[in-house]
């Protein structure tokens, strides 16, 4: 086998022209399981459904559940068929809060890791409100360790005390399509007429 000073020019510019569109045809494979991931993430038909006097649009088939406790109304919608053995859910909680807070108050009283750089502007309902999220993390204390579930929510307060919030559950990292389900599903909230 020769050494590679002893290569002629040819067969160095061949070599490169080789490496480069095995390179290229790596980085479009990877690009098409990326984008084949996402569609089968997206939803593609939405229904509207009430929820606490709010009509919202939720993807169609999902299996929704809804509940009250006390101060909070609860509608949790299940994705129907998994997808890599990840189940999704979405949380929709209405919260009557006992006092006024605001939007960036809530998300740290909800996750106590939430930074304010962890927060996104995301107006629905007509209100100022954050999309919210914390990346997994372990943390090691000692001889213990403990590992913090990643967590995507989206919050609004109003002025009357009542705080919207919607998460979503499942995956162990989040992609750009979770985020868009949970953008889209915030940004169809309307008062029920």
């Amino acid at each position: 086998m020769a050494r590679p000073w002893e290569y002629t020019p040819m067969r160095r510019r061949m070599m490169q022209v080789v490496l480069c569109g095995v390179l290229a045809l790596s980085t479009l494979l990877a690009w098409l399981v990326v984008r084949q991931h996402h569609k089968i993430l997206v939803p593609t038909q939405w229904q509207t459904k009430t929820f606490a006097g709010y009509s919202v649009q939720v993807p169609a088939g999902w299996r929704i559940s809804v509940e009250r406790d006390g101060r909070d109304t609860r509608a949790k919608l299940d994705e129907p068929h998994p997808y890599l053995l990840s189940e999704r859910s979405l949380l929709l909680v209405q919260r009557r809060l006992r006092s006024y807070v605001t939007p960036e108050e809530l998300a740290a009283d909800l996750e106590e890791r939430a930074q304010p750089e962890m927060l996104q502007p995301l107006d629905f309902l007509g209100q100022k409100g954050f999309l919210v999220q914390v990346p997994q993390e372990e943390v090691i204390e000692g001889q213990t360790a403990r590992m913090y579930a990643p967590r995507l929510f989206a919050v609004a307060v109003f002025p009357t005390r009542y705080a919207i919030v919607i998460e979503l559950r499942g995956p162990h990292h989040f992609t750009s399509a979770d985020i868009d389900l949970l953008k889209t599903v915030a940004k169809s909230m309307k008062q029920a007429v």
